[in-house]
């Protein structure tokens, strides 16, 4: 999936809402997906200019949970969803449904990220004792 550039977007969003194009249209005319440009809309309708800035946010589980939360009480999509909070990623809510379903509270909770730790290092063993030993073991 390419990346593209606020100024891009916001130039397609703006064919859409000031040239009257359909999501369809303006797709076909930027060689888009219109479900992309369609995205693109909705989050400048409910964020402005900020909606299409790329966005790398963690975001804790009780935010998650409530986000959930009123999903389920407004009967809302997850599309509207994700626009509506602003957030990234087609699948972002489904993936916290279905981890909320399996794991409760708990699945919502942020991951560890990056390379574990390293082991301790291993003490090496001490001189005088092996010494010691190995003259035990030669007599």
């Amino acid at each position: 999936m390419a990346k593209y550039d606020t100024k891009f977007k916001y130039e397609v969003v703006r064919r859409c809402l000031k040239g009257g194009k359909s999501a369809r249209a303006a797709g076909k005319e930027f060689e888009i997906d219109h479900a992309t440009v369609h995205r693109w809309v909705q989050r400048y309708r409910h964020h402005g200019l900020n909606g299409l800035n790329k966005k790398h946010e963690y975001y804790s589980a009780e935010f998650k949970l409530s986000v959930l939360k009123r999903m389920k009480k407004e009967g809302l999509s997850y599309r509207e969803v994700e626009a509506m909070f602003n957030l990234r990623g087609v699948s972002t809510v489904s993936r916290w449904e279905r981890l909320y379903h399996e794991h409760g509270l708990d699945g919502l909770k942020p991951k560890p990220r990056g390379r574990p730790k390293m082991m301790k290092p291993k003490i090496p063993p001490n001189p005088l004792k092996t010494k010691a030993e190995d003259a035990r073991t030669r007599q």
